[in-house]
Formats: C-alpha cells, sequence, structure tokens
C-alpha cells in the first residue's frame, strides 16, 4: 500500500530511485521511493504518513549494507542536514544518527575526551554505528552510550531513553527495525590529548595494514560465531577460502571476513559467494556463520 502524499514538507522525494550509492558494495537495484529528511519535523510527518501495511527502512552510508539487484519494494529513508550536528558539553556529546562515526572520534580526540577511539578507522554513520552495536573485541559503542533519540514508528513521535531501557549484545540492538533513532548521548571523560591522538593513530594505522580499503566493501561480513569468541575469519581461512571468486566478488586475501568488490560485482554475485562461504566453513568446522551485514531488498531466498 503507497503512503500517502507528502504535500506538508520541503522534503525531497525520489521515485524509483537508485540505492547502488548507499551500499558499502557500490552495487544494487532500486527503491520505490527514496525520502531524503533534513529536519527532525520532516522526518515526523513522513513516518506519520506510513500505514501499517507499508515498507519502509533507513539507510546511512551503507558500509554494512547489500542491496539486492531487485532492489527494495517500499520507502528508504536517508538523513541529512540537522541530523548530521553534534555539539559537546563537558564530558558528553551529543551526536545526531547520521553523523559521521571517523568525525565524532576526531571530536573527541579534539577535546581531549578518551573512550572512542576503538571506533577509528569504522566508516558510516553513528545512528549505523548503534544500530550493529559496532565495536571490536572487548569493546563496543553500547559501553559509552548514555541515551538515545528515537523516533516511534508507528506513533511518530520522539523520545528519549536511557540506555536502560534498551538491550545491547554482540551486534545487537533491541530497537534495530522498531524505531528509527535519530541521536544519541555519548559519555567519555577527559584524558591527555596527545596520548588520544596516539591511539586513534594506533587504530587507523591496524585497520589500514590490515584490511582491504583499496576495494568496496561492507567490512565483516559475518559475526564472530561461539558470541564473538571464535574468529569467523579463522574459519573461513581454515577452509581454505582466501581468494575465491564468483565474478568481481572476492574472498580478500589480505581480511578473509571482507568480501570485497573488486570493479563490476552485482550483488547477486557477493551474495552467492557469502552462501558458498557459510556452506564452506559448515562443512569444515561444523560451525554456522551468521551474518553482521544487513540484507536489504528481494532475493535473498538460500
Amino acid at each position: 500500500m503507497p503512503c500517502r502524499d507528502l504535500k506538508d514538507t520541503a522534503m525531497k522525494i525520489t521515485k524509483d530511485a537508485s540505492l547502488k550509492k548507499y551500499s558499502g558494495y557500490g552495487c544494487g537495484g532500486r527503491a520505490d521511493r527514496l525520502l531524503e529528511a533534513e529536519t527532525r519535523q520532516e522526518l515526523k510527518n513522513a513516518v506519520g504518513s506510513f500505514s501499517g501495511d507499508d515498507r519502509w527502512t533507513v539507510l546511512g552510508r551503507g558500509y554494512n549494507t547489500l542491496v539486492s539487484d531487485r532492489g527494495f519494494r517500499g520507502t528508504v529513508i536517508v538523513l541529512g542536514g540537522d541530523f548530521r550536528k553534534m555539539s559537546a558539553a563537558e564530558e558528553v556529546i551529543s551526536v545526531s544518527a547520521a553523523a559521521s562515526l571517523p568525525e565524532l572520534v576526531k571530536l573527541a580526540g579534539d577535546l581531549g575526551l578518551e573512550g572512542a577511539e576503538f571506533l577509528a578507522g569504522i566508516p558510516g554513520t553513528v545512528g549505523a554505528a548503534v544500530v550493529c552495536n559496532a565495536g571490536i573485541p572487548g569493546s563496543e559503542i553500547s559501553d559509552i552510550i548514555e541515551e538515545i533519540e528515537v523516533l516511534e514508528v508507528p506513533g511518530a513521535g520522539y523520545s528519549v531513553l536511557g540506555k536502560d531501557k534498551v538491550r545491547f549484545g554482540y551486534r545487537y540492538c533491541s530497537l534495530d527495525g522498531k524505531s528509527i533513532i535519530t541521536g544519541c548521548r555519548i559519555r567519555l571523560k577527559k584524558g591527555i590529548k596527545s596520548k588520544i591522538m596516539s591511539r586513534i593513530q594506533e587504530y587507523l594505522d591496524t585497520r589500514k595494514k590490515r584490511q582491504p580499503y583499496e576495494y568496496k566493501s561492507c567490512g565483516s561480513v559475518f559475526k564472530n560465531p561461539d558470541n564473538g569468541n571464535t574468529p569467523a575469519a579463522k574459519l573461513i581461512d581454515e577452509a581454505g577460502l582466501a581468494g575465491h571468486r564468483i565474478g568481481d566478488a572476492q574472498v580478500s586475501p589480505k581480511h578473509v571476513n571482507f568480501i570485497v568488490n573488486l570493479k563490476n560485482a552485482a550483488s547477486e554475485d557477493i551474495w552467492s559467494l557469502i552462501k558458498f562461504v557459510k556452506g564452506r566453513v559448515k562443512e569444515t568446522s561444523g560451525k554456522d556463520l551468521e551474518l553482521e551485514i544487513r540484507l536489504l531488498g528481494e532475493g535473498f531466498e538460500n
């Protein structure tokens, strides 16, 4: 069922919109409708127009999203404008959902606030990082979150949730798919700026050394099994899959939990390779790999 017309908003609305630039893989089909919300009122108006049968989703920069070649039959919401803002007061940074995660890390470092360094080198938006509880072994963004602002769907009302009202786990947030995360408050602590900047650079150098930044990707494809305790990369490597290709989709020899787009891979190539890796790892280790990336659209059947 189509959404009602949004005649009372200046929001940019694009029908039959390409989603290629909204996936880290740089491929994928089209959405029925793309809404680009610049203000909280615009977003509230848009969500308020949805009926209970409408299909919708929110995309940031798509660094964790594989978009189907068949596209998405529904509405994609992209946040911009006011949703990119950040501000700091004492040891707290208030950051909106479309703000860049690297810019948040830089701001914290510039202010001499420590606690966010482990996020250095992770691309994408803050909202997406909250949705998937981004992090590294031993540290997750939920560790430094104090409050989260959400827009309720349905209902189209804003509310602020304390961290105790949200369940987090390994690459999990209970708000995923139920509300639109529009911002959060991050609590850090005062530190020595030179040491903070040094740690940020160490994280950046390590990621650059170990990860295939030269190709389009969506980062780690699979969660680490056993609640994060068994490295997926180890299982993939032991299965002899480094460098395996389907079309221009490749298991990166540099980091085997990355599937990269060498040049012109279609989403179907990447999805076929994902299924192949899962099957081979199951055969060789008995472990079931779960996706860390998000699938959007039609045609991802096993």
